[in-house]
């Protein structure tokens, strides 16, 4: 009989697998009482078959054994902190054991496994997985950069209306870009922590990737703001709102898959759920939806160079006759108001 004994992480992570041939072992004599049937020790003994590190763990602490009937059975040895199944509370001296069961021995989550266990389908390997690793190439990740430089430089250069201090403006975006590597090297060791390996240039490439395209989106929003008249600030707030929400599902959403090797389905579900969570409390503690039917006067005008209209501004002229001409026709209907009331007294 083959037995997979496996080793889990908090997240249910396999952090060791071993496989075993039970009618190849020979039987324990630590408890004769037992039987003479073939086993599996368990415990922090170099002696047992398998060696757990664990303090909390005896030196003999367990065994998995057959019975007569070929069934598999787990047996405590009296050990100080028991077995215990999952969330379960009782210690367990002897249970039965089913294929894909998990047990808690000291503060190690062990499953075992039958060699006939079912294994889950396969997955194909998707575009995007492929893309994220190739973000970790040094020539891909060197392009981001500079092309992140100079989308955030000319950005800067044409939405400054004050005289640019460049020195001020490098120190600060040396800060963002420190800022970055650092949330790149913790998420990087978080998935080293949960044994989950990873590539730390990938994870800067798409830190790297999803700024660049906020950096785009960004100025992209800020040229419709200096295209567009005051009666749509809301709409404009909305825009920038939106814009901070999706770089941060992109981002969540890529981490989710490089540092802990989520499916597409649930890291799109934790992303979505996280996302509409901070929306959420941001909408508690702001007037948010009063701002997007405001119709003020817009505080921060959006200005850039002329070249950058969407359609030829209105010149002074055709300004002055529209108004002109706007003040002939309340006058005129203002006329037509006082002709209607002097027929209606005539009468």
């Amino acid at each position: 009989m083959e037995v997979i004994i496996e080793q889990l992480g908090t997240t249910h992570n396999v952090l060791d697998r071993q496989k075993f041939r039970l009618d190849d072992l020979t039987a324990d004599p630590f408890n004769e009482a037992l039987g003479n049937y073939p086993k599996i020790t368990i415990g922090r003994a170099y002696s047992n078959d398998l060696i757990l590190t664990d303090e909390h763990i005896d030196e003999w602490h367990a065994s998995l054994q057959l019975d007569e009937d070929g069934q598999l059975w787990i047996i405590d040895y009296g050990s100080l902190n028991g077995i215990k199944k999952l969330k379960g509370k009782t210690s367990l001296e002897r249970q039965l054991v089913a294929s894909g069961d998990i047990f808690v021995i000291g503060r190690n989550k062990i499953r075992i496994l039958f060699g006939d266990h079912p294994v889950p389908a396969t997955v194909k390997i998707r575009f995007s997985e492929v893309f994220l690793l190739w973000l970790g190439r040094l020539p891909v990740l060197a392009a981001l950069v500079l092309g992140y430089i100079l989308v955030k430089g000319l950005s800067i250069y044409f939405t400054t209306s004050t005289e640019l201090n460049w020195g001020s403006i490098v120190s600060n975006n040396l800060q963002s870009s420190l800022g970055f590597v650092g949330l790149a090297l913790l998420v990087y060791l978080l998935s080293i922590l949960f044994k989950r390996g990873g590539n730390f240039l990938s994870h800067l490439g798409v830190l790297m990737l999803v700024y660049f395209v906020s950096v785009i989106a960004g100025f992209a929003i800020h040229l419709l703001k200096f295209n567009t008249g005051a009666g749509l600030d809301g709409l404009m707030d909305f825009l920038e709102a939106a814009n901070g929400y999706l770089v941060l599902f992109l981002y969540l959403w890529c981490i989710l898959y490089l540092a802990f090797h989520i499916s597409l389905q649930r890291r799109t579900v934790i992303s979505l759920g996280l996302v509409a969570m901070l929306v959420g409390i941001n909408l508690l503690n702001s007037s948010a939806f009063e701002d997007f039917f405001a119709t003020s006067v817009r505080s921060d005008e959006s200005l850039l160079p002329p070249a950058f209209l969407l359609k030829t501004p209105e010149n002074n002229q055709s300004h002055f006759e529209r108004a002109f001409s706007m003040f002939e026709q309340v006058a005129l209907e203002k006329q037509l108001r006082q002709q209607e009331k002097q027929s209606k007294s005539a009468r």
